[in-house]
């Protein structure tokens, strides 16, 4: 049996208890597996509370909802079935006459004192009110109140087909739409917008052999990505096949327009085509909603493309 030095000076009898004691507390010392055990357990025991954890918080944020749309049997005094139902048809009338004056405060925002030449077409706005009492965002709102009043001023402004379009978008594809006017030019000789998307060169005899003949601009670089031009496809806000212009001739002058700035593309090589997308008949009536800001990074690449073949400058 060995002893410590601290207790070599004890009597044999305490030697022998102090041994045992440290023989206890060796035996008591958690080794590196219990150690390992330990904190699993708490890990586990973390991840258990906080998987409970999120799934008290989406139970809880279903019973708002359910209580805010009244699609639930916990109501107060606990109501009958009928009774719940009215309650909610109640609230969902409530909410309506909400979006309606809402939107209605949005669009006398927009006026001003000037007299339309001619009232609004009945039909039109009793099928504008039957689909904004069913925007709910405040971004949305501000939209079909900005609509409400340019037809109050300019009646014929907006189809019903524009309309039924604008009320499939929810804010994420306003916000698409707004990354698509932001690089839309407009040529004062035809009408509608076109985000131009590059060229190519008009092949011919001497060219057969070459591998590059056309130039695109990436406009994923300038927030536009192609998912988000699937999006406008299939609202019908801009057509999904590309547009090819005539033949560019050398000396050619074009005048485009975004917002409130001029670009001019001065052609300095004959056999270049552009291809652009092109905005539909409602996206270009949409696109009077929201003010156009050029995206310089889209400006930059379209110039750095076209350099070879057309000048571009801006006013």
């Amino acid at each position: 049996m060995k002893t410590s030095g601290l207790s070599a000076n004890l009597p044999p009898s305490l030697q022998k208890e102090v041994v045992q004691l440290a023989d206890q507390k060796q035996q008591s010392k958690p080794t590196a597996a219990d150690r390992a055990a330990t904190v699993s357990a708490h890990s586990q025991g973390r991840a258990q509370a906080k998987v409970t954890l999120d799934q008290q918080t989406a139970s809880f944020r279903l019973a708002q909802i359910a209580h805010k749309y009244g699609i639930t049997s916990q109501v107060k005094g606990q109501l009958s079935l009928e009774q719940r139902a009215s309650r909610r048809e109640r609230l969902d009338a409530a909410r309506k006459q909400q979006n309606l004056e809402m939107i209605m405060q949005q669009a006398l925002s927009y006026v001003d004192d000037k007299v339309p030449n001619e009232d609004i077409d009945p039909d039109w706005l009793h099928q504008f009110f039957e689909m904004a009492e069913s925007i709910f965002s405040t971004p949305m709102q501000k939209l079909w109140g900005k609509i409400l009043a340019m037809q109050t001023l300019r009646p014929g402004s907006f189809s019903l087909r524009a309309l039924s379009t604008l009320k499939q978008m929810t804010h994420r594809d306003a916000l698409i739409f707004q990354a698509a006017c932001n690089v839309t030019l407009r040529d004062k000789n035809e009408y509608g917008g076109r985000i131009f998307s590059g060229f190519y060169v008009l092949p011919t005899w001497f060219d057969l052999f070459k591998k590059d003949h056309g130039f695109a601009i990436n406009l994923s670089k300038c927030g536009l990505n192609y998912p988000d031009l699937l999006t406008l496809f299939d609202l019908n806000l801009l057509y999904a096949s590309e547009i090819e212009t005539t033949e560019l001739k050398k000396g050619q002058l074009i005048e485009m327009e975004i917002g409130s700035g001029k670009i001019q593309l001065q052609v300095t090589k004959s056999g270049y085509v552009l291809t652009y997308y092109k905005l539909t008949q409602i996206g270009n009536e949409l696109a009077r909603l929201i003010p156009a800001e050029l995206n310089m990074n889209y400006l930059e690449q379209f110039a750095a493309v076209l350099e070879p073949a057309i000048h571009v400058n801006m006013k």
